[in-house]
């Protein structure tokens, strides 16, 4: 596998000379040739040509020199000595010192290796690749060869892990009528009885195997048309699964997008870990078709708010609490709603509660808690957000608006996603903790410990790195030249780096700079070619700074703890005063700010 993943074409040559004659010819001469001609023609794409095949040679000719010595030398290693010694360990011991290349993680190792060939040889500006997986290649991968989507989505069971039962629809509905905290509300509600059936049956989940394989295979299709990749930590996805199936999970994705809770199903789906309950919202009962699969998926659906109505609280209170005693996977959203603004949101207690008071009654030995960070190259929703912002009112979610969303949708990729599951949070930790003297004590404590996750697993995007430097020169005569836009993008790029976070699936500092500028979208106007090209502020589109704005929201988090000693310096001198001739240092930490 790793060979395949590796193979080249490439010729050993023995003899020194025939190298040299054979570079001279191959490489030496044309590159030659090329530039003359590049001059004599004056043409600015073939002088860009000539000038990346200078660089490509001078790059090849690095790489051979700083590894003649090993090449050109003949090295012999006998680990008969080292196998010996293994073969005298105890089995135990032989696990805790393995000696055979096979268990040699080689993927990682050449992508370490080729990380310390670009950073330290070459001198590339390039951060380190973490050891991630793409999601839409496993699904692949999984098929059958003929029609593969469609084999790998009925391979999906929903008893894959033991112990898992997905309780009678039934079975819920008669928990849930007959508790106290419903019956109470039943008893100071006119006809309270019938509506509390009727609520239930409007909010209840109906997970269908049918209907998950459907869903999966749909969402198949769709991810590989939005999407260039979906990036997941296997090693995550590992460690879920091994927490004990006779205990509860709660999934806490952040939330940009629509898809969200779809992505999340999805990675499930492709790993073949539980289906979640998920709650949604109301809106969706009225999207026809779509409420149906949903709701097969293991949706179930709750108003907005609650405040007028405490039959609906009950009844969506207990329904929780049901799922959760009955070890279910459940997942909603620990912001309430999407961020408009791409910035995280203030974490909501009220689920987060109804999920711990099981534990806190004795139901259940421990709740654990998974926080899941999604970060986008591009939010899909990030049009109709910037529009809202703008003042234009949201559309009301229809099927009729989906469809006529869909062409606009698929008909560009949105780049790359990633992700990320956090380290597990056991609520009974939490509980033991000093702090925690009451629920809600220990409540507030686990809100902190997801958020804390979410800060430090989500990933920047490139895009929010260019927005950031392109909001910082927006009155820049001109625009910006393309080596500026890079140089700033690097600096602010390695600043993120130096803290701890990743940047989302980086790479080559062009590479992400291409994917900043194609995620800006029409807010970014490019002039000129490669090198040549001068970056500007889209001054024809009236959302362009909201839309960089709302990208570069996405590495806010990362200067969190920075804007707050500023603006508390601002605070205690009395607000920004006069300035008269701001330098540029001062004028970044007022944009900053």
């Amino acid at each position: 596998n790793i060979h395949t993943q590796l193979s080249c074409q490439y010729t050993m040559v023995h003899n020194p000379i025939v190298y040299q004659w054979q570079y001279l010819t191959k490489v030496t001469l044309p590159a030659m040739a090329l530039s003359v001609y590049s001059t004599v023609s004056r043409s600015k794409s073939i002088k860009e040509k000539s000038l990346n095949f200078a660089k490509v040679i001078r790059r090849c000719r690095l790489l051979a020199l700083t590894f003649w010595h090993f090449v050109n030398n003949e090295w012999f290693y006998d680990s008969s000595n080292a196998l010996a010694c293994h073969a005298l360990l105890n089995p135990e011991d032989q696990k805790l010192f393995p000696v055979d290349p096979k268990d040699v993680m080689w993927f990682e190792y050449f992508n370490d290796f080729s990380y310390g060939l670009q950073r330290f040889v070459l001198q590339d500006d390039v951060v380190r690749k973490r050891t991630l997986h793409d999601a839409i290649s496993k699904a692949k991968s999984k098929g059958a060869w003929l029609l593969p989507d469609l084999a790998y989505a009925l391979s999906y069971k929903l008893t894959n892990q033991k112990h898992y039962v997905v309780p009678a629809a039934s079975q819920v509905a008669k928990e849930v009528l007959s508790s106290q905290a419903v019956q109470e509300a039943v008893a100071i509600t006119p006809n309270g009885s019938a509506r509390a059936q009727e609520m239930l049956a409007e909010m209840a989940a109906s997970l269908s195997l049918p209907t998950v394989r459907f869903v999966g295979w749909l969402m198949t299709k769709v991810n590989r048309r939005l999407f260039s990749a979906i990036m997941v930590d296997e090693a995550s996805v590992e460690a879920l699964r091994s927490l004990p199936a006779d205990q509860p999970v709660i999934l806490l994705p952040t939330h940009r997008s629509y898809l969200d809770f779809l992505l999340v199903s999805w990675v499930l789906f492709t790993f073949d870990l539980k289906m979640p309950h998920i709650a949604a919202g109301s809106d969706f009962l009225n999207v026809a078709i779509i409420a149906s699969l949903f709701r097969g998926s293991g949706a179930f659906f709750m108003p907005r708010t609650l405040i007028n109505d405490p039959l609906w609280g009950a009844v969506l209170s207990e329904y929780t609490k049901v799922l959760v005693r009955n070890n279910q996977w459940v997942e909603f959203f620990i912001e309430g709603k999407r961020s408009r603004t791409g910035r995280l949101l203030a974490p909501k207690k009220g689920m987060l509660s109804m999920c711990a008071d099981v534990f806190f009654k004795g139901h259940v030995t421990d709740v654990h808690y998974v926080p899941i960070t999604i970060s986008y190259d591009r939010p899909p929703d990030m049009e109709a957000h910037v529009k809202e912002l703008m003042g234009t009112p949201k559309t009301k979610e229809s099927f009729a608006a989906l469809v006529a969303a869909a062409p606009r949708k698929l008909g560009r990729s949105h780049g790359r996603v990633e992700v990320t599951l956090g380290a597990p949070i056991s609520l009974a930790a939490c509980a033991k903790l000093p702090s925690a003297s009451t629920t809600a004590v220990a409540v507030k404590n686990l809100s902190e410990a997801v958020t804390t996750q979410f800060m430090r697993h989500l990933a920047v995007p490139p895009g929010a790195l260019s927005s950031a430097v392109m909001l910082l020169h927006r009155k820049r005569a001109g625009g910006v030249s393309m080596p500026m836009l890079r140089a700033d993008m690097g600096a602010l790029r390695r600043r993120v780096v130096q803290r701890g976070t990743n940047i989302l699936d980086g790479r080559v500092i062009a590479q992400d700079l291409e994917q900043g500028i194609t995620s800006a979208g029409d807010a970014l106007q490019t002039h000129g070619r490669r090198e040549l090209a001068v970056v500007s502020v889209n001054s024809q589109n009236p959302t362009a700074l909201m839309s960089l704005s709302y990208l570069q929201n996405a590495a806010l988090h990362v200067f969190a703890y920075d804007g707050l000693v500023l603006l508390s310096l601002v605070a205690a001198c009395g607000g920004w005063g006069q300035r008269s001739a701001p330098t540029s240092s001062s004028a970044s930490a007022a944009d900053a700010g």
